[in-house]
């Protein structure tokens, strides 16, 4: 397998959790519901996904790679607290205002990002 098929396979795998955690966070359409629903859970474990992949493959991807990466994981992340924040509910309505999991709101973002 040559330099630019490894790119692509990397990428390719990228863009799966991206997509997986776009379903979860309800801004695409689940292919097998044909809904648009939140399931944070899901986005969580998807986002969580491809900063593990960041972790384990720091070093060795090229400039594509990383502006791609830390692009999909930054607007993932912050899409993310976004939508725990909506599900939880403004303060007084039902909510806690702090967002959906108070313990860990957030995927977790690694040392250096």
């Amino acid at each position: 397998m040559n330099d630019a098929e490894v790119r692509q396979r990397f990428l390719l795998l990228a863009e799966e959790l991206r997509v997986a955690a776009w379903i979860g966070l309800g801004r695409l359409k689940d292919p097998q519901s044909g809904a648009a629903e939140p399931n944070l859970d899901l986005a969580r474990h998807a986002i969580d996904t491809l900063g593990m992949l960041e972790v384990k493959t720091r070093g060795n991807r090229d400039e594509v790679e990383e502006r791609a990466l830390r692009q999909m994981l930054a607007d993932l992340r912050i899409t993310y607290v976004e939508a725990a924040k909506a599900q939880a509910g403004p303060v007084g309505q039902g909510g806690t205002g702090a967002g959906a999991n108070t313990e860990d709101p957030a995927p977790a973002a690694e040392p250096g990002d």
